[in-house]
């Protein structure tokens, strides 16, 4: 009988989960592996027919083996077996036979016949065994084996190991009755007999399964300003039975220059356009993921918008030297934005020497924000503009009595917001300041008048 003595259980299976594989087995043909008590009996996607060959049994029947196909359908996998019942004997591919009726009854599945008898617990046969039920529970048992796990003494039956699993329809509770629950052990042990999917080595019985998680299982579209954030619950992972465990997230970006998110649920706006974030499953240690728990994702559409062009201003310029300038040298200027407005962000620069003297040179490629080569070539045309790129520029002070306007325009996404205008005086010479910086020491003593020098608002006379 194969409501018979509960077993030690299978044997631990070699091969370590893998979700990503496992993913993607999703999509394979199906193909007889090898599960410890497990008997792949049926070929890949045949439809088995069961036929109840009296009214009660027939009557009876359609619940327990749609509860199974259900079970074994919601895997994910199309090329396991499926079951359904049929009213008519010459369409069968296995039946079941024994009773017009009772109230308690066992069972004994021949794979050998694919024929499940069924037994009134007055039979000695039956009533020698503790673990018979009403037939709704019965059939649902007898179905594990109609599946594939195995009946008779000592196999197919955890009933005596401790553990989650002491609640399925396969295992045999040590006070007698019989579990209705079709459970993820009762079906993924089976999936991998057909050679759908691994299991890891441990103890196959006792180790429990995440079927879910508890956070949303879908996501509205996210509308965000370039340069924000938003935080998205993903959730905990569910066990089968008992309370929430954690496990981890695998996020991917269908766009990482427009959003990205973290393992933990944080959106970050990098720059305008559309992505599709993906979520699925990582895993964790112990427990094991249900096939459809493993390959499935969900995923939320993220529409990254500019920053308003009001925020778009370049409110100062940080200068690193005093004024009025009064030595040769480099000099590096610096845009001033509003705060939160950095995100996608470039500058276009014009410096514009009053003077027009060397280094009479325009600069290229366009720089980077934190770039700091500097790149030339000459050029001879009067009357240039020394353009650059980036959040600050550097350039050279050259001997003299001039001015220098510095104009930065903000740019995003080919928008020019409001620009800053500033103008340096420079007064320098080859003293280091001299005659343009200050009066002769003769001038001062009330001599002579000393000779005007040609300098720019700022300089002394």
């Amino acid at each position: 009988m194969s409501c018979a003595e509960p077993a030690t259980g299978p044997s631990e299976v070699a091969d370590a989960a893998n979700p990503t594989a496992l993913s993607a087995s999703l999509l394979s043909f199906c193909s007889p592996g090898s599960f410890s008590t497990f008997t792949a009996h049926w070929a890949c996607s045949q439809t088995v027919k069961l036929y109840g060959a009296t009214p009660f049994l027939q009557g009876n029947l359609g619940g327990p083996v749609a509860a199974w196909d259900n079970a074994i359908s919601a895997s994910g996998f199309a090329t396991t077996p499926r079951f359904e019942t049929t009213q008519f004997p010459s369409l069968a591919t296995a039946s079941v036979v024994g009773v017009s009726g009772g109230s308690q009854f066992c069972g004994d599945w021949s794979a050998n016949t694919d024929t499940l008898i069924v037994k009134n617990e007055s039979d000695p046969q039956c009533a020698s065994s503790v673990n018979h039920g009403i037939i709704t529970a019965l059939l649902t048992h007898e179905m594990a084996h109609v599946w594939g796990w195995a009946g008779g003494f000592n196999t197919g039956h955890n009933g005596g190991v401790v553990g989650v699993s002491d609640h399925c329809a396969l295992a045999l509770p040590p006070a007698g009755g019989l579990n209705t629950t079709i459970c993820a052990h009762n079906i993924e042990g089976g999936i991998a007999a057909y050679g759908l999917r691994s299991l890891p080595s441990q103890d196959f019985w006792s180790t429990p399964f995440v079927t879910g998680h508890n956070g949303p299982t879908s996501y509205s579209p996210v509308s965000l300003v370039a340069g924000t954030t938003q935080s998205l619950s993903l959730g905990a992972y569910q066990k089968e039975r008992g309370d929430m465990v954690s496990g981890g997230w695998k996020v991917v970006s269908s766009d990482s220059a427009v959003a990205t998110m973290s393992s933990s649920g944080l959106i970050t706006a990098v720059d305008s356009g559309t992505a599709t974030i993906t979520i699925s499953p990582t895993g964790g240690s112990g427990f094991f993921m249900t096939s459809a728990f493993a390959a499935s994702s969900r995923s939320v559409q993220v529409t990254v918008i500019a920053q308003p062009l009001v925020t778009l201003v370049v409110h100062d310029i940080d200068f690193s030297s005093s004024l009025p300038i009064t030595a040769t040298g480099t000099y590096e200027w610096k845009a001033v934005v509003g705060t939160g407005s950095q995100a996608g962000l470039t500058y276009r620069w014009v410096f514009e020497y009053s003077d027009n003297t060397p280094p009479d040179s325009i600069f290229i490629p366009a720089r980077q924000s934190g770039d700091t080569v500097l790149p030339w070539i000459k050029t001879a045309v009067p009357n240039t503009k020394y353009v650059g790129v980036g959040e600050s520029q550097s350039r050279l002070v050259h001997q003299g009595s001039y001015t220098i306007m510095v104009k930065i325009w903000p740019i995003r996404n080919g928008i020019a917001g409001l620009p800053a205008a500033r103008e340096y005086p420079v007064c320098t010479s080859a003293g280091g300041g001299g005659d343009l910086h200050g009066a002769p020491e003769d001038q001062k003593k009330g001599d002579a008048k000393a000779p005007e020098t040609d300098v720019v608002e700022g300089c002394l006379p």
